[in-house]
């Protein structure tokens, strides 16, 4: 037993070497993720039909393939962080995966007194509050196309709109001024700021 024990344990990562593989894996990832993103915003409507293709589909010969630069694979999940989820707002996921792998890979931070769970917290915040925001003007100017918004924008917009009308802009920037206040500490307005908008005479 004492020997079997002994054999598995050689092969099994320690936590140093599971966090060098998960961290590198996260900065793979990272860079996955990037060039997937940017080839979708160019070749996203022309992989459209392809993507309704199951993997066994996508990888036969006589099946036309997709325009991404990352294949099948990398198409289609851009396509359901961009068109399905979070539009553009879905890079705020790359940073996130990147310093996260850095931290494990390194054991330190890339910039000093960064916090990467405030960093992780914010960006996802700041990911969902511009894909309503993005998909105010989606909704409302009844744009074709998913690529600002996600589907989620522009579904929670439509929501929204149902529930306040053109006033759901009010209430999506009203999320943001309680997030500015509870997140960044905001207790007050600059007075300095109000006085270069509104310089006494």
């Amino acid at each position: 037993i004492a020997r079997k024990a002994a054999v598995r344990d050689a092969f099994l990562p320690n936590n140093h070497q599971a966090y060098l593989i998960f961290g590198v894996i996260l900065l793979l990832l990272s860079v996955f993720l990037t060039i997937a993103f940017v080839s979708h915003l160019f070749t996203g409507n022309a992989d459209q039909n392809i993507l309704q293709n199951q993997i066994a589909d996508a990888i036969d010969k006589d099946t036309k393939q997709t325009s991404n630069i990352l294949g099948f694979i990398g198409a289609r999940i851009a396509h359901w962080f961009i068109f399905i989820w979070f539009g553009i707002s879905s890079f705020f996921i790359i940073p996130i995966l990147f310093f996260s792998g850095f931290r494990l890979v390194f054991k330190e931070d890339l910039f000093s007194k960064f916090n990467i769970s405030r960093f992780t917290i914010g960006s996802v915040f700041y990911m969902i509050f511009l894909s309503l925001f993005l998909g105010y003007f989606v909704y409302v100017f009844d744009i074709k196309s998913m690529l600002l918004s996600g589907k989620l924008g522009y579904n929670s917009n439509e929501v929204l709109f149902t529930l306040f009308g053109y006033g759901s802009l009010l209430v999506i920037l009203l999320g943001l001024f309680i997030w500015l206040v509870f997140f960044h500490g905001f207790t007050k307005i600059d007075d300095y700021t109000i006085g270069n908008l509104m310089p006494v005479k």
